[in-house]
This record gives C-alpha cells, structure tokens and sequence, in this order.
C-alpha cells in the first residue's frame, strides 16, 4: 500500500518493489494520460494467482487535479490473458491486454498508415484484466449531477472506470525487451503496464478474473481452454534449510494441479540472505515455466519450444515453423507459474529481513482468490500487536447495508439516468443537461441498478432521484421507490466489496481462510508452540469468528493435527522438511486444500483438507 495526499492505493495478492516519481514511466496512450503526465509508478510482482488493485480517493467528486497511478505489474503468466495488437502502434505498446475502446477488431492489420485505430487478437487466454468503480459510503460522496464532468476533452477508458459499476477491461501494455537476433539475456522480464486516474468518491477496482464462459464446473466435461472451477492450494511449514527435502516437496506439490502454494514459515535454518536467496531460486525452478527456457509444448498452441541456454543467454531458432518462442516478440515471457507466498519463521525473524521482503514481500499479506479471501498473518513472535490487529480488521469488514427512502417517479415508470434527460428534454447528446432540469427539482445523482447500468455512459451513468431522497450507501439500490422506507438491495457481485456475492439482493461475504505460523492455541494444552498469551489468542479467535473466517492453518508444531476450538476448525502441519517430532502421528507431508466453485459459489461445507506425505 501507498498513499498521496487525496489517494491510498493497495495491492492484494501483489509484492511492492518499489514506488517512485518518474518520467521514465509512460502511461500507455490509451490511458487518457500523455507521456508527460504526473504519475507516481507502483512497481510490483505477483505472488497470487489472481493479484488486485484498489485506488481509493476521498477528496472530491472528481479529482481532476490529482496525479495519476502507474502499475507496472511483473511476475504475471501472458499464458493467463488475451493478447491484442494494436496495428497503428509502436513496439513499446503495441501489445495490449484489451483491443482499446474506439478500435476496430480486425482479422488481419490492413496496410494502411499510423493513423488507423485497428486491433487484432493474437493470443486467446483464460482470464482478464477488469476494472470497475464502487462509491465511497460518505455523505459527501452524495453527488449532485453538476458535479459529474468529464475528465479533459476527451472520454477514455480512464474517465468511464469513474462510473463503471459493472466490470470493463483494462487495456494495459504488455511491454518487455524484444530478443536481440533470436537471443534474450537470461535476466530480461516483461511487465503488464497501465494506469488510473483517481476518481473523487471512487474505490477504482482493478481484478484478475476467469472469463465466465470459461468456467469449468467440476464434473463437466474437460476443456483445454476451461478454468477450473476449484481452487487447490498447498500449505506447509518448517523446512529449515533442509534442501533435498524441500525439492522432494516441490515436486510433490507439482504432481497435484497446485494453483498457490503456502509455506507458513521457517523455509530456512537461519533467515541468512544466502538461504532466502537459494530457496526463492529453488521455487522459481519448479513453479515457473519461462518460454523458451526449456522445452515445452501447449497443445492449445501447438509449438514446441527448442531453445538453448548459452552465455547467460536464452536463444531460439525461428526460422523453423513449430519452433522457438510462443511469444516471438518478448524475452523471457512467462508462460505458467504456480503462485508461492512464503510465511515468516521464528529462526528467520533475527535473520535477513531485507532479503525477505526482496525475494518474498511482506509477511502480512492479504489475496483474493474468486469469493475466498486467504489472510496471511506474520505471528513468527507468537503474538498479534495493535498494529497488526487494527490492520486484519480493516481486511474484514462485512458489506455495506441500509435503508432507503426514494419518492415515486412522477413521469416515468423510473426515475431516468441523465443519459435518458436528454431524450426527456429533447436535447441532443452533446449538449449538456441537468437532473434538476430533467426531473424539476432539486437532485442527487445515484448509481444505477444493473438493469439499468450502462458504462459506456461514463458520467451521465446515473439515475436522477429528488433531493429530498433517502439514498443507499455505496453501489446500493432502493429495493422499491414509492415514498417509503425499504431495504437497500445488491444487484451486481460487485456491489458487495471483494470477493462478495450477490444472493437474492443481499451482499454475501467472501469465504475467508486464516493462515498462521504459531498456533493460536496449542493442541497438547502448552505454550510452548502456541501464541504465548491465552487472552491475546482468544481475543484474535473472536475477531476471526466475527468476519465470517472459516478454517485456521498453522504450522510451527513438527506434525500434524486436525483440532476444533470455539467452533473454529484448525490445522497443524509441520512436515516440510525438518525432522519430525518424535511423537508425531505423520511423517514429513503437507496439506492440500480443495475448494470446490471457488470463483462463483463456494460453499465452506465442502472444502476438503487432505494430508499429502511424499
């Protein structure tokens, strides 16, 4: 996380490099941002499949005087996303994630000049880079509509996401060195490029999601081109620098269709920048599949990738059709990887934190995977502070609700977006119009309903209502407008924060795992492998209870243990390398974690915890 003086931008499932200031960085055209503009850059990596932003601005209705955000997001699967070309651009973004609003979709680039907005898809992924708006729950954030301006001259994709309540995609760059006569230096990366304006009143959400059409609900048919539908995960702890243990682990973990891997803590002996730097080296080989690196075939593709590793060099032969890279013109792109977050260990904590959070980020983390919500607490000192427990309850709160109180409409069947003024006033669309004018009276202009949302409506994507109204909070709508009070109702996924759910207009919260390195309680009735305080692990357990959190994982203990506490189920596994207890009723092992319709309707009752010894 980062902030500004009117901004506070988060990363979930996503390691901050660095952040800097800076003209090198340039927004891609698309952006609504010139080359020149003032932008703070996010350099970050992913270490979760499914990584997400949130830039949040609370000065405002519109903002238009705030910087702009850069994210230049590395360590992201292209094997993952649709890749587009952009016929009309340079190399530095001529790749795009989306075909840009105001493109034409096109078979083949025409041999016409620099000046023709045409698109074409060149390479077909799974999931997709979305954004999309949620309206801070303030009573200053109510806007009436002469706050509601475009940005600039000119509407982007920038100045939609402001009022886009319904997700739209991202068209961010895809940008990397190109290979250098069929050779890449092996340390080259590429980075997915983009950038947001802040939007007054506006959480701007940006997601990594699975098309919908591509969902594979268990026990359908196989789809090469599907995603899965369950999420799996494995979770261990307590390596402690055993190497030939940790590599008998990886390709344990690699036999199972993984998609996160979590090490609780103690991967090394000592927490030494030497031992960090080993292991991170050690997960990359096993979990990373680099193009061109070694030899691969994708069906879906094809191509079998024969290239030799020389001179610090990756270099392929392209003359050969069925040869070579998959992505010709990036170095070193990565193809497949199964996401690691790593945990921090009681030996590490007095090691080499620099190098920790170099190779690893931070060890309080939180990433959403679909609906489940997975939080990663750092309890290497067998505790939790104030600053950590105030933290983990701003990642826990439930979704908005309340009543509302919104007169009949008194033309219409509805009170009428602004766009649908226009047509009421008998104005043309480039003309200006008000709420007050449309409905004669004074006016908020509110969200809209899914029924009638439409993005692409940018600020006039609202719906007029009296002054006088009783509005929902957030993206809420008035179940019943007729002078009455009712219940605020969802009617998107969206509306309900996160990972929510939309069930029947009522906001469901995501289903939450908790991930711990210290037991809360330990299991034998001791102390010794447990948070050293009973009140400080009771007091945790409650919080946990409260926000819908419904399983706990812990390692430290060198076995394993299957437990309930408070109605709370708990696990222990220690079995990722070091020696077992003596008393220990498994040998060395780790726990894979399948959560059935993990991305539409997961149900807690149906996660299965299953003990892997390898």
């Amino acid at each position: 996380m980062f902030s500004s003086t009117t901004s506070v931008l988060e990363a979930h499932g996503a390691s901050k490099i660095k952040e800097t200031g800076t003209n090198a960085f340039r927004c891609p055209s698309i952006s609504g941002m010139s080359a020149e503009s003032d932008v703070t850059v996010f350099y970050a990596s992913a270490n979760a499949p499914t990584p997400s932003f949130s830039l949040t601005t609370a000065a405002g209705i519109r903002g238009d005087s705030s910087g702009g955000i850069g994210i230049s997001l590395s360590n992201l699967p292209l094997g993952m996303l649709d890749i587009f070309e952009r016929c009309n651009s340079t190399s530095y973004e001529k790749l795009m994630t989306a075909c840009p609003s105001g493109y034409t979709l096109v078979e083949k680039c025409s041999d016409v000049s620099l000046g023709a907005k045409e698109c074409r898809q060149v390479y077909s992924g799974t999931h997709q880079i979305v954004m999309y708006a949620n309206v801070l729950d303030s009573p200053d954030c109510i806007s009436e509509e002469t706050d509601r301006t475009p940005y600039g001259n000119s509407i982007t994709e920038m100045a939609y996401a402001c009022d886009a309540f319904t997700p739209i995609p991202v068209p961010a760059a895809i940008r990397g060195e190109t290979p250098n006569h069929s050779c890449c230096d092996l340390d080259q990366t590429n980075t997915f490029d983009f950038c947001l304006k802040p939007c007054g009143c506006r959480q701007i959400n940006v997601e990594l999601m699975p098309k919908p059409e591509l969902l594979q609900q268990p026990g359908s048919s196989t789809d090469l081109d599907a995603v899965d539908d369950i999420v799996r995960i494995a979770v261990f702890s307590n390596t402690e620098g055993n190497q030939s243990a940790f590599i008998d682990l990886l390709n344990s973990i690699n036999e199972q269709e993984i998609d996160l891997a979590i090490n609780l803590g103690n991967l090394t002996e000592d927490g030494s920048a030497k031992q960090f730097n080993k292991f991170k080296n050690l997960i990359v080989d096993a979990f990373h599949i680099i193009d061109g690196q070694i030899n691969l075939w994708l069906p879906d593709t094809g191509i079998n990738a024969t290239c030799k590793i020389e001179n610090e060099q990756v270099c392929c032969d392209d003359t050969n059709v069925g040869e070579g890279r998959i992505f010709s013109n990036l170095c070193n792109a990565l193809v497949y990887k199964t996401a690691f977050i790593n945990g921090l260990g009681e030996s590490e904590y007095e090691g080499s934190l620099s190098s920790y959070y170099e190779n690893f980020g931070p060890p309080n983390l939180v990433s959403m995977i679909g609906k489940i919500q997975l939080i990663v607490l750092d309890s290497a000192e067998a505790t939790i502070n104030s600053t950590q427990k105030s933290w983990l309850e701003s990642q826990l709160q439930r979704p908005l609700t309340g009543v509302c109180n919104i007169p009949a409409p008194t033309r219409t069947d509805h009170w009428p977006t602004l766009r649908e003024c226009h047509d009421i006033l008998g104005a043309s669309y480039s003309e200006t119009v008000t709420c007050r004018e449309c409905i004669g009276q004074e006016a908020y202009c509110i969200p809209p309903d899914a029924e009638h949302d439409n993005v692409v409506l940018g600020p006039e994507n609202c719906i007029c209502v009296p002054y006088t109204s009783k509005v929902c909070p957030g993206n809420l709508s008035c179940e019943v407008m007729d002078g009455t009070e009712h219940n605020c109702i969802c009617t998107r996924d969206q509306d309900c924060g996160a990972g929510g759910t939309c069930e029947d207009g009522v906001c469901k919260e995501p289903i939450r795992l908790f991930f711990s390195y210290t037991p809360l309680f330990d299991v034998s009735g001791t102390r010794n492998n447990a948070f050293s305080s009973k009140k400080n692990a009771a007091s945790l357990l409650s919080m946990l209870l409260k926000y819908n959190v419904k399983a706990i994982f812990a390692g430290r203990v060198l076995d394993y243990a299957a437990y309930t506490r408070g109605g709370m189920p708990m696990y222990i596994t220690g079995g990722g390398g070091a020696d077992m207890a003596s008393f220990a009723s498994k040998g060395r092992h780790w726990l894979r974690i399948d959560i059935p319709n993990a991305y539409t309707h997961p149900d807690p009752e149906k996660i299965l915890v299953t003990v892997v010894e390898y």
